[in-house]
C-alpha cells in the first residue's frame, strides 16, 4: 500500500510560496521556496526529494496536492477529520504537524 505525502504551502508573499512535503505520519520530509504552485508541483518530484520520500516510505508513496495556505491558525480553527484543511491529518499527527510548521 502506498503511503501518502501531502504537499502544501504554509505562506506566500509577492516573490514566493513556502512549500512543505509532509508524510502521513507527521514527518516533515522537505521544505522549499517556489515561485509558483505550478513550479512547486514539478519541484516536489525532484530527484533529491524523491530520495527522501523513498527513504521514509521504501514500500511506496504517492504525492497528494493540498495547495494552501495551511498554517497554524487554520489548523487550530479546524478539528481533525472535520473536512477542512486538516481532514488529511489523523488526530495522532495533529501535534506533530504543528511542530513541523514551526520548524
Amino acid at each position: 500500500m502506498k503511503r501518502k505525502i501531502y504537499i502544501f504551502y504554509q505562506s506566500k508573499n509577492a516573490a514566493q510560496f513556502d512549500f512543505v512535503a509532509l508524510a502521513a505520519d507527521g514527518t516533515c520530509l522537505s521544505a522549499w521556496p517556489s515561485a509558483s504552485q505550478d513550479d512547486a508541483k514539478t519541484e516536489a518530484r525532484s530527484a533529491e526529494r524523491q530520495r527522501c520520500y523513498d527513504s521514509h516510505y521504501p514500500d511506496g508513496w504517492e504525492l497528494v496536492w493540498r495547495g494552501g495556505p495551511v498554517d497554524a491558525d487554520t489548523m487550530a480553527a479546524d478539528a481533525p477529520k472535520g473536512g477542512g484543511s486538516v481532514a488529511f491529518i489523523e488526530g495522532r499527527c495533529y501535534d506533530e504537524f504543528l511542530r513541523a510548521l514551526s520548524s
